[in-house]
């Protein structure tokens, strides 16, 4: 589980500033308040505003089946900005673990408040959104996911989107690191996405993956332990 970064003394003055300048009435933002237990963004909706947290926590959830997990904490100054980066849906569900209260900025005020202010902002890029996402999306596999089904996700990510099958040369111990397992054991499930045409070995090293039955698998199957 992720967990927001501590605030070092030399931020004090900058975050302070910032905070000052947010909570003040101002054109394309506005303060929400969420209550304890209550859904301050919903997996799937559209990311339509950056967010930081002012007061209290908000946790990042993410949900299979019946199970849920907390992939990220998200305590004062801390932002969830990601999604709207990337001008998509929202990744994960937040619910306020604290009464708390957020400031929300549509995109257009926060570009803008960005040029007029750019001491005071972090610098966030297209790059550091999706490796963020990515980050989050890693913690969500290995909490929620079986080791199977986390290779699949890892193998999928290899894909440009025009792609329908994929030439790749990697190993059993790269492709454990990756999805945190043993070499064993990705040995033992690349064997049985052969026997199931999600994969060819061409060589020692040297793979085709296969989008359509690695993406079948994720829709069908519960995966392993």
């Amino acid at each position: 589980m992720a967990n927001s970064t501590p605030v070092t003394l030399e931020e004090e003055g900058r975050l302070a500033a910032l905070r000052e300048l947010l909570s003040s009435p101002g054109p394309g933002r506005r303060i929400i308040h969420v209550k304890r237990g209550s859904v301050a963004m919903t997996k799937g909706s559209r990311a339509l505003h950056y967010h930081m947290v002012l007061l209290g926590k908000i946790n990042r959830v993410a949900t299979s089946g019946d199970r849920t997990v907390t992939i990220e904490v998200c305590g004062p100054n801390h932002w969830i900005y990601e999604e709207a980066r990337q001008h998509g849906e929202y990744q994960f569900s937040a619910v306020a673990s604290l009464d708390s209260d957020l400031i929300a900025i549509d995109s257009k005020a926060f570009e803008l408040l960005v040029q007029e202010h750019p001491a005071l902002f972090p610098k966030f890029m297209d790059d550091t959104a999706k490796q963020s996402l990515g980050r989050l999306r890693a913690i969500c596999d290995q909490l929620l996911n079986s080791a199977d089904r986390r290779l699949a996700r890892a193998l999928l990510d290899y894909f440009d989107p025009q792609d329908t099958e994929k030439k790749v040369e990697t190993t059993p111990k790269r492709l454990a690191d990756e999805v945190g397992t043993t070499r064993q054991n990705i040995t033992r499930i690349l064997h049985q996405f052969s026997d199931r045409k999600m994969l060819t070995k061409l060589g020692r090293d040297l793979y085709v993956f296969y989008r359509a039955p690695l993406e079948q698998f994720l829709d069908d199957e519960d995966g392993e332990d």
